[in-house]
Order: C-alpha cells, then structure tokens, then sequence
C-alpha cells in the first residue's frame, strides 16, 4: 500500500470517530483499501473526470438545501462541513479507479478548463482529500485535544513521508514538534480572542441590541434622520399596538439613562394560574444576528417558542434574549399592563426647563386637572399646536433645542414630543419616563400580519396612573405616513422579495410539509444523478477498459497490437499536436473530419477492446481500409 493512501485511510478512520459517523467512513475505507487488489481500471479521458467533479458540485448543493429545507442544527455551511468527505470521494474514486495516477487540474479548478486544459501538470488529488477529511473532523466541535492531536499526527506523517532527502529525520521531527507546541498554545490565546471578539462585537457593531441602561437621543442633532426600511420583525396581532424595549427615567441632556436593576432569569407566570380573561397572545416571526431587546407588548406575561434560547428580564419590563436562534417564530402572552412601581427619578423636573413648563402648564390648566385628564390635555396640546418633522435644524445643545421646538419651531421628531411630555407629566405630579420601542402599525393584507421596520423605530412617554404604567404618545399620528414617503422607489420590489422569502421560510419550517420536503430532496437527486449519468455515458466510446492494471508477464501478448491502425497512428503524429495525457484517440484525430479513418477507429477499438472479438470480415474491412487509407495519405 501506497504512502497517500495510508495517510487517506488514517484520516477516514480519524474523522468516523471523531464525528461518530462510522458506517459512512468505513464504506469509503473499504473503497480506497480494495483499490490496490483490484487489477481492472478505466480508461477516462479528461472531459469524464470534469463530470465526476460538476456531480460533487451537484452533491454539495443537494446537501445546502438539505441542510437548510430540513432545519438542521447550527448553520448548514458546518453541516456542509462535516460531510466534506463524502461529498469529494468521487473525485478521488475516479483517480483511484482509473487508468491515469491522476487527475487533470481542471477536476479541481474551473478556470483550467476550455483553452488553458493541459498547461498544468496532473494533480494527486490523494493528499488534499486527507487535508479536507481531517479539516472535516473539526465540524464535531470536540472541546478536549483530540482533534488537535489527530490533525497534528496526520499533518506530521504527510511532511515525514514527503520530506526532501536532503532533510534530516530528527531536523524535520524538532521543526515539527516546536511548531506543534506553539500552535497548542496559540489555539488557547486565539479562543480568548474570539471570546473577547465575541462580546466587543455586540456592544459595537450590532444594531439590534439596546442597551438597557442608556439611551442618546437624537434631540440637537442635525440634518436629517436616516430612515431604513429593513424589515425587523413580523407580527401576528388583533390590532395596531407600541411594541416595548426599554425605558429611562434619568436625563442627562441627550442622555437618558435607567437605575434599574441588573436583568435576571425571565420568570413566567404559569398559564394555569393566570385566571385573567384579559390575556391576549401576539406572535412574532423575527431573525436574529446577536443577543437583543425584544420589541414586546405591555405587561408580558409568558413567552414560547424561545426554549432554546435564554430570556432575561429588569423590573421595568425590558426582555432581553442572549443565544438566540437564527430565525424565530415566538408566542407572547400580555395583559397590557406594566404594573412596576415608580421611583423617586421618575418625578424629577429638570431645572432649566422649568421656564417653559411652567408656561404651558398654565396653560392647559395641569394643576386642576386629574392624571388622566392631564394626559389628555397634554396629547391634545402636542396634536393641535404642533408638526412633525424629520429634520431637525442647527443647535447649541440638546436643551436648546428642546425649548426651540416648544417655543419656536413646534416641529420636530417623535423623540422632541416624548421627552417634553415626560417633563410635562413630572409637571403635573405624574410620575412618568421615556420609553424606546416600536409602533406597530403597517398591515401586510398578503400575509395577515403586521410588518415593523427600521424607521418604525419610535419614542413615546410612560406615565404611572391608578397603579400602572400607560402609554403616552403625543406625536402626531402622520410621522408615519410622512417616513414611509421617504422610501425607496425599488422598496416595493424589496418587499415583495422578502414576502416571498418569508413565505419560503414559513414552508421550510413548517412540520406537515415534511413529506413535501422530501419529495422534493429525493426528485432533485434523481433527476441530477440522471443528468450525470447521461454527462458521462454520452462519451462512452472513449469509457472502455483498459485490461488488467499490472505490468504484463513476459510472453503474454495483447489483445489488438498488431491492428494496422498502429501505422496511421505513426503518421498522425507528424501532422497532428502532440496527444495529451487522458485524450483518447478518437478526441485525438476528430479534428480531421475524415469519415474513413473515424470507421477504422470504430474497427480498431472493436479488434484491440470488444470481449466477443472481432470478425473475421471485420478483421480483414480494417486492414483493407488502413492501407487504402496509408495509400492515399
């Protein structure tokens, strides 16, 4: 047995067990290890090498779309991943069964197909096909050093056995044995550095998390709001609602910022001690990219759907989701009521803005009217007197700009109308924050659900009244319809493309198409394995055997080799390109477009390959063509 071939074997062996997929791994074993008793060997030319490797493409797509039809764990590009070796044995069965020791580097590399075939010397595919099973082996995620040592074993065999001879044994082993030790220690560094990646990434990067504890608002700022139209979440829901992620009660010029405390384990209330015929469910198809806030409905009672993953919760009702799946369909149970106590920073008025406060307190009478009174008046004042604006003009700072908009402008966005009704409330002797979130407003009549987007993202005030928190949100009602003319004329082909998406992922994940799913599988194998089929065979003239694969024994002649064909062959070459490795004769010679000598191939290969042999009328039609034929040439 051959070096390569060892080292194959071992790296099959390594990755059965280190994947637990030992019947897959032995049936490839037994493949490779029989090569070497089995005499018998194919004569393909290089086109039919290229359609062993267009079906491993094939198969690495059949797999995808398993991977990803079917749900599997994790994501299907590992899946993909830990079946690397099946997917590639084609290519090396056809090297090892073949008459060639290798295989053209157009098998591997499109781009040395067509004009560039043959510019490139043939490649052992032997050896990458232990480098892809053993990178394979990883997909197991084993946490001790087992991979570590298989890859580092193997990888030592492969250097020790093709080491130049110039290179001493015990030079090359302490080469080897410093390089393995430094990587051991580096693959420790290296997973505290993706752990340290890992958490950095979310705090900086993500848009899809809030942080809990502070928020800047865009009060000041100038220019316009950038607006996006990304689709967050869809929504199954009885009617419009504000969607909920946290809340502040400190403020700080832009800042906002929120005392409560630390989030712990989300704690459900048992569906069977609710009692209460108020509890309503919504629910949520969402895809998720890191840990977030959930956008959720007052007074949250139960979520499920989200096992899996891990629900926190402060006492403010903000929900946070660490491990979240990719892609999530989730049921919330609600009764519409925050019922947190309020503190002593909810009712803090801030000094340089009692001026104007205190005016239009005066104003609409607050200090005579109830709490719920007094939030009407406060609504009416904001819809009656003011706009809404996504642009927001030149100012010194974010007081200054919030006593221009009350005062002056009377035109801002939502965020100017929820931070001067918090004020306003705290006024009136109402204990009240700002709160971050969603209004859910746009139906999808196509699907039944409500559709929440980037520029949904929205601000309102909280005010504490008859022992619960309610929502208080006096922007005027046609920021909405203003932001959704700031869309995109391609928006519309956007959305229908991932209501199409949508619909795709729906079915995915639904459990009664399961049977559809794999119709669907198996009727895409079948027609492509066909298609292979047909590929390969459509040259079957040039696919014959080639006998016994072992130098021949003194003595024995060969079937064929005193066919007169042999002599236009010697003149073939002085007007024909040099035949390259693979090229079978009849792709040699097709480019003369001589009808005769295409007859006299069909008889030679017929004389030197046909295991009923050849006719006596046969035998002598071949040599009686091949001299008229050397005659007239």
């Amino acid at each position: 047995m051959n070096k390569p071939i060892s080292i194959v074997l071992l790296s099959l062996a390594a990755w059965g067990w280190l994947s637990q997929t030992w019947v897959i791994a032995l049936l490839i074993i037994v493949m490779v290890a029989i090569n070497p008793l089995i005499a018998a060997r194919w004569n393909l030319d290089r086109k039919q090498f290229y359609r062993f490797t267009d079906f491993c493409v094939v198969l690495l797509l059949l797999f995808l779309s398993w991977a990803y039809l079917f749900g599997s764990e994790g994501n299907p590009i590992f899946t993909v991943l830990a079946w690397a070796p099946v997917i590639v044995a084609p290519i090396l069965f056809a090297q090892l069964y073949s008459t060639s020791e290798r295989v053209p580097p157009g098998t591997l590399f499109y781009s040395m197909r067509g004009a560039r075939a043959g510019q490139m010397a043939d490649i052992d595919i032997q050896y990458p096909y232990a480098l892809i099973v053993v990178l394979s082996a990883s997909s197991a995620n084993t946490q001790d050093l087992a991979y570590f040592a298989v890859a580092g074993i193997l990888l030592s065999m492969i250097l020790l056995l093709e080491k130049s001879s110039s290179t001493g044994r015990l030079v090359l082993a302490g080469a080897l044995l410093a390089v393995l030790s430094t990587a051991y220690f580096a693959q420790i560094q290296l997973k505290l550095l993706h752990r340290f990646v890992e958490e950095k990434s979310i705090e900086w990067l993500s848009d899809g998390i809030t942080d809990p504890f502070k928020s800047r608002t865009s009060i000041g700022d100038i220019g316009k709001l950038k607006l996006s139209n990304r689709i967050l979440l869809r929504v199954r829901a009885e009617h419009p609602m504000l969607l909920l992620q946290t809340s502040y009660e400190h403020y700080l010029g832009k800042e906002w910022f929120s005392s409560s405390p630390a989030f712990t384990d989300f704690e459900p209330v048992p569906a069977t001690s609710q009692g209460q015929k108020d509890v309503r469910m919504l629910e949520v198809y969402q895809a998720f990219r890191a840990d977030t806030m959930l956008a959720l409905p007052a007074g949250v009672q139960r979520i499920t759907g989200l096992e899996e993953a891990r629900l926190q919760s402060n006492d403010t009702g903000s929900i946070k989701l660490k491990k979240p799946p990719g892609e999530a369909r989730y049921q919330v149970f609600y009764d519409g009521a925050n019922r947190w106590p309020p503190q002593d920073s909810d009712r803090v008025i801030p000094e340089q803005h009692l001026d104007w406060m205190q005016q239009v307190g005066d104003e609409i009478g607050l200090k005579d009217k109830s709490p719920l009174e007094a939030v009407s008046a406060i609504r009416q004042f904001f819809f009656n007197r003011f706009k809404y604006s996504l642009y927001t003009p030149r100012q010194t700072d974010a007081d200054s700009a919030l006593r221009h908009f009350i005062q002056e402008r009377k035109a801002g966005h939502c965020e100017y109308f929820a931070v001067a009704s918090v004020f306003l409330l705290r006024q009136a002797g109402i204990a009240a924050r700002l709160a971050n979130g969603y209004s859910m407003q746009e139906y999808d009549e196509n699907l039944g659900l409500f559709t929440v987007r980037g520029r949904h993202a929205h601000a309102w005030a909280l005010a504490f009244i008859d022992g619960r928190w309610i929502a208080v949100d006096p922007t005027p009602s046609e920021w909405l319809q203003m932001e959704a003319d700031q869309s995109n004329w391609l928006d519309p082909l956007f959305d229908w493309a991932s209501r199409q998406w949508f619909i795709f992922n729906l079915w995915r994940a639904d459990p009664d198409a399961d049977q559809e799913r794999v119709y669907l599988t198996a009727g895409a194998l079948i027609l492509l394995v066909l298609y292979l089929i047909y590929l390969v065979l459509r040259n079957r003239n040039t696919m014959v055997r080639e006998g016994i694969y072992t130098p021949q024994k003194r003595g024995q002649t060969i079937p064929g080799t005193e066919s007169e064909f042999y002599l236009i062959e010697q003149q073939l070459k002085q007007i024909l390109p040099a035949r390259t490795i693979n090229q079978s004769l009849m792709d040699w010679i097709n480019g003369l477009n001589d009808p005769v000598l295409g007859e006299i191939m069909q008889l030679h290969y017929r004389l030197r390959f046909d295991p009923n042999k050849i006719s006596a009328a046969q035998r002598r039609e071949l040599r009686d063509l091949a001299q008229r034929w050397n005659k007239a040439h």
